[in-house]
């Protein structure tokens, strides 16, 4: 029998809207089992900005249809989606048996909601205006931008029949560490606000987002009250992560969040300000361990040492310690098309030995019993993977587990 929950991350491309099921027939068969859970990745926030409750054939941004919308994959070329046919796929999903979850970074390529509301994106240590979304931020009304999108995500969740939500890159953690953003006027307010630290008055919120003001405020508090700021942004995380959560356990679905850029609960709580174990208190569903050596060693990111592997091992014997009652399913490097790197045709065997070790690492519990630290793979990204290379992932999967 199976010992292992799959879980796959896939890209509106990898499947099909011109075929009556979606394509979905084909996946399955060509992937030879049926997972458990699939994350469709949508990438573009504006699907969750612009949701109306409406279900219709208007178009969804063409980066809805890719990672990026970047034009091919190994399959078949970027296909323009609509909002009903989405609600097709995600049904022909869930005929099969599969809870399907949905997924958006805060980033985009086709974002015209996000025209109308520059105020939200991310103002550098520098004092540049970045493409990012930060979602702590004020919208031009006053209101809360994350009360805004927690609300929307309701809505996407239920109007769409979506079993879960998967909190991935951006919503999951700042895209930006603590020590190079955001130091806007807005964050610096709430900081002061939050904390009861006073700024300095020629750095302080009144000053605005001049760039010279940013990049001086930006020096002032981290080299000055660094703990503080760290703490700011943990708790504005926390803060977030449980409206989210909140939100989407009031309508029975769940939510799994990506961990914070591969780090370990210290590095993740220092070096990004997300704390692992107050956001599982919270009430996530579990998470998603970014152990991605394969990727990485092959030079698939960057800023990152060159053979990570038993460091990102280590890592996820420390979540599994941190947050020792919530599933964690490691993230399978397989390719991507979108950051042009693929382990599956340039490394098999860089996936092989992760997942015999990743399967091998175990929790020893209160009562001295042990229990595997992950749940199971979640593959990213599966689509356009060959018959005999899910074939391969199943046998390393089953020898491992």
């Amino acid at each position: 029998p199976k010992s292992y929950a799959s879980f796959l991350w896939v890209e509106l491309i990898g499947f099909d809207n011109e075929q009556a099921d979606y394509g979905v027939g084909f996946y399955l068969s060509n992937a030879g089992f049926v997972p458990d859970a699939v994350s469709l990745f949508v990438f573009n926030p504006e699907f969750v900005h612009t949701h109306c409750g409406v279900i219709d054939d208007q178009l969804l941004p063409m980066d809805c249809g890719s990672y990026g919308g970047h034009p091919a994959s190994y399959e078949r070329l970027r296909q323009d989606w609509t909002r009903a046919q989405l609600l097709g796929l995600v049904r022909e999903l869930q005929r099969h048996g599969i809870a399907v979850f949905f997924s958006v970074f805060d980033i985009f390529v086709d974002n015209p909601w996000m025209c109308d509301h520059p105020e939200i994106l991310t103002v550098t240590h520098e004092g540049e205006r970045t493409g990012a979304i930060s979602p702590f931020k004020h919208l031009a009304d006053g209101s809360l931008y994350e009360n805004f999108f927690v609300k929307q995500v309701e809505s996407v969740l239920c109007d769409y029949g979506f079993d879960g939500y998967h909190q991935a890159d951006g919503y999951c953690h700042p895209r930006f560490a603590p020590d190079k953003a955001d130091y806007s006027a807005d964050l610096a307010a709430q900081f002061e606000r939050h904390t009861g630290t006073t700024l300095p008055a020629d750095i302080g919120p009144l000053q605005g987002d001049e760039r010279d003001v940013v990049a001086r405020r930006a020096a002032w508090i981290w080299g000055t009250i660094r703990s503080e700021w760290i703490r700011f942004h943990a708790d504005r995380m926390v803060q977030f992560c449980t409206k989210v959560i909140q939100a989407v356990h009031r309508d029975g679905k769940k939510v799994v969040l990506n961990n914070a850029l591969t780090r370990d609960p210290f590095q993740a709580l220092y070096r990004h300000g997300v704390d692992y174990q107050r956001i599982a208190a919270a009430g996530a569903d579990g998470f998603i361990i970014e152990t991605v050596a394969p990727g990485v060693i092959l030079g698939g990111e960057g800023g990152l040492e060159a053979n990570p592997h038993f460091d990102f091992q280590a890592m996820l014997l420390l979540i599994a310690a941190a947050v020792p009652d919530h599933p964690l399913w490691c993230l399978n490097n397989t390719h991507d098309v979108n950051e042009a790197w693929d382990v599956l045709r340039h490394g098999p065997t860089l996936l092989e030995r992760e997942i015999y070790c990743q399967s091998s690492l175990f929790h020893q519990q209160s009562d001295s019993t042990l229990r595997r630290c992950i749940t199971g793979p979640l593959v990213c990204l599966a689509d356009g993977v060959r018959h005999h290379e899910w074939q391969w992932l199943q046998a390393w999967w089953g020898l491992g587990y």
